[in-house]
């Protein structure tokens, strides 16, 4: 019988959909927090859920209507394209987890960059 997947690890986008993780190996972990500067303002502006100190990345709101009230001003195309770029430096990285004082978070790395990649999407979206 296969072993049933825990979804501990997911990330939570809202009340439906979330992204599949994986348990983070912390000795393992690469620290990102100079890659995210790019973007790190706006990640700031989407702690709406509650603080990263007590949730990680659970505590950033990231569901389109979350962004785009958080982010509202900004020049969501660029923005999205800051995302992107920042997701695939992270991509090439070659550990298996990711970890930010930023974020307050030790994470799978492929799951991280799906959380860029999401958000980065929402903002093209909104975009347009």
């Amino acid at each position: 019988m296969a072993k049933e997947r825990t979804k501990r690890y997911d990330l939570k986008i809202d009340g439906v959909r979330s992204i599949h993780g994986e348990e983070p190996n912390p000795e393992d972990a690469t620290v990102i927090d100079p890659e995210i500067q790019p973007v790190r303002v706006a990640i700031e502006a989407l702690e709406t859920r509650c603080v990263k100190e007590c949730c990680g990345l659970q505590a950033f709101g990231i569901a389109r209507r979350e962004i785009v009230e958080s982010l509202s001003g900004e020049d969501l195309d660029a923005l999205s394209q800051r995302f992107r770029s920042v997701a695939g430096d992270i991509r090439n990285l070659k550990s298996h987890s990711i970890q930010s004082q930023l974020l307050g978070s030790t994470v799978e790395r492929c799951a991280f960059v799906k959380w860029l990649q999401h958000i980065a999407d929402e903002l093209a979206s909104a975009a347009a």
